[in-house]
């Protein structure tokens, strides 16, 4: 049986309480029953994050940010199909 995928989506660059509580609800999460992933900006603020969900066992995917946002739509539609979710988390501070 294949577990289910879910997706934890970051966009911004902040490290915070938001932050915590994703690692926290993806910390807690069963491994033996979900594939979890924690998608996120290519930034030096999220490296203590991604490192300490990495040493849970959680995948980690970054993207890089880019200006031009369509480039940036066209790359997170790319990881999303290669990722193929079952469910994606999407915390957005606005």
């Amino acid at each position: 049986m294949l577990k289910p995928r879910i997706v934890y989506f970051q966009q911004h660059i902040a490290a915070g309480a938001a932050e915590e509580y994703f690692y926290l609800l993806m910390d807690g999460l069963n491994k033996n029953r979900f594939h979890v992933v924690f998608l996120c900006p290519k930034d030096v603020t999220l490296d203590p994050l991604a490192d300490k969900l990495e040493k849970s066992g959680i995948a980690v995917y970054r993207y890089l940010i880019d200006s031009n946002h369509m480039l940036l739509i066209w790359r997170l539609k790319k990881t999303f199909l290669n990722l193929k979710p079952d469910l994606i988390h999407f915390n957005d501070p606005c």
